[in-house]
């Protein structure tokens, strides 16, 4: 194994060296980058993007057990997580509850460099940050806390927007990659599955409710690599189950045994059932007579009414043995 650090231009210059296949961690745009390079020399690419992680809030959920989960799946890491919790869908019976509760976790968690939260990696981050706030103030979104950077603008309070016009807004629809979310209502279990596909992204999402069946039932229908029950964020911490998403949430998975065989190279190897035969195989030229009636005889066994089948069966073993007997095959 051997480490070398860069940036984009030592990439592509990897690439350019076209090794035996890529993967990548990163953003959706260097994603499509990195493949659209790739292409030109057929190399394959295992690539894991961004996410715009629902999660959704049936209205049976236990409301203070969601809204920790959501808290930590939020904050955890500053949300500089590509399956943090980003987008919240609560069932309006439970709406104005679960939000009074969030917004009190969220304003408890210690901050500052003492604090829980972790720290904004890289400045560059601040940027996207800004973009998406500065839009959504100016689109009348409600902001329920947070917005304000601490510690010489090295940290973001946890920020959760909601409002009528959320759903159109980049905090909701791009991805954030910090301590950020939008909290949406709705009012049925086909409306949560429509709002939570409703990205471009399809890396993780999460089901709360106190209802297995419906939740597994609710989890076969969402566009996600990973869905859990109950829980949020860190199945990409499990190194025994697939990680990766459908769409912009990039090819392939890592992780687990299916990841495991992501690198290798799949062969083929076919081998005669019975090592001491010579015989040439059936559907070899030169078609004799014999031959050709054995394979209609054959075919019938697929085609027709179950009468028919049963009546080609003596004529497919006639056939067979007059092919056998009267018709070299070497």
């Amino acid at each position: 194994v051997q480490t070398v650090i860069g940036a984009g231009d030592l990439g592509a210059a990897l690439i350019e060296h076209k090794p035996a296949k890529i993967f990548f961690t990163g953003s959706v745009e260097t994603g499509k980058t990195i493949a659209s390079a790739a292409a030109k020399h057929l190399i394959p690419v295992n690539l894991e993007l961004g996410g715009k992680n629902p999660m959704v809030v049936l209205k049976d959920a236990d409301v203070d057990y969601a809204t920790s989960a959501a808290l930590w799946g939020m904050a955890c890491n500053g949300g500089q997580a590509c399956s943090a919790v980003s987008r919240i869908l609560v069932h309006r019976s439970i709406f104005l509850e679960f939000s009074k509760r969030l917004v009190e976790k969220l304003k408890s968690l210690r901050l500052g460099k003492d604090g829980e939260m972790s720290f904004i990696t890289l400045p560059k981050q601040k940027s996207r940050y800004d973009v998406q706030i500065q839009q959504a103030v100016q689109s009348g979104a409600t902001l329920l806390t947070g917005g304000v950077y601490l510690e010489n603008s090295r940290q973001l309070e946890p920020t959760l927007w909601s409002g009528s016009q959320i759903e159109t807004l980049s905090v909701y629809r791009d991805e954030t990659f910090g301590p950020m979310a939008s909290l949406v209502p709705f009012d049925s279990d086909d409306e949560a599955v429509q709002k939570a596909n409703d990205t471009r992204y399809g890396l993780v999402a999460s089901i709360f409710t106190t209802r297995p069946d419906k939740a597994r039932e609710l989890a076969l229908r969402l566009e996600a690599g990973s869905v859990m029950i109950n829980e949020v964020l860190y199945t990409v911490a499990i190194p025994e189950t697939p990680w990766g998403g459908p769409k912009d949430s990039g090819s392939g998975v890592k992780h687990g045994e299916a990841g495991l065989l992501q690198f290798t190279q799949l062969r083929h190897l076919h081998e005669p059932r019975w090592r001491g035969s010579s015989y040439k195989s059936l559907w070899w030229f030169p078609y004799t007579p014999w031959q050709f009636k054995t394979f209609r005889a054959y075919l019938e066994l697929y085609r027709g009414n179950p009468l028919r089948k049963l009546g080609s069966l003596p004529r497919l073993a006639y056939a067979f043995v007059k092919f056998l007997t009267s018709e070299r095959r070497r």
